[in-house]
């Protein structure tokens, strides 16, 4: 056995063996991480749909991957799962909250200046 025989088992044993469970839970946490984003960036401060466009057709790979990816192990369909589900759920957060703003805004904007229930932004 050479001098780096025990440490070529350690690097064996953590690709083979603890690998399979650390993508999955790593790329949970990514998705999660996601999600959380697109709920607490203010609505005002999110990008416009056009910036979307570049993702969507990574998503739909990784989710035809996660589905029925043939000849893929398992945890890498459950990592891209794991990213998958989070990401579709927060672009679908964002683009609701994004449209939502935008009304919001357009009906602020009609509303004349001296309408109840404008705030002028002054305090008494």
């Amino acid at each position: 056995m050479g001098a780096g025989g025990a440490l070529d088992n350690a690097v064996v044993n953590w690709s083979g063996e603890i690998w399979p469970y650390v993508w999955p839970v790593a790329a949970l946490i990514g998705g999660l991480g996601l999600l959380w984003s697109a709920i607490a960036t203010p609505a005002g401060r999110l990008p416009g749909p056009k910036t979307y466009w570049v993702y969507l057709g990574l998503l739909v790979m990784w989710t035809g991957d996660a589905a029925v990816g043939e000849a893929r192990p398992l945890f890498e369909r459950a990592g891209k799962g794991a990213v998958a589900a989070p990401a579709w759920i927060a672009l679908a957060v964002v683009l609701v909250r994004r449209r939502h703003h935008r009304l919001r805004s357009a009906a602020a904007a009609e509303q004349p200046e001296d309408a109840p229930g404008r705030s002028t932004g002054a305090t008494t």
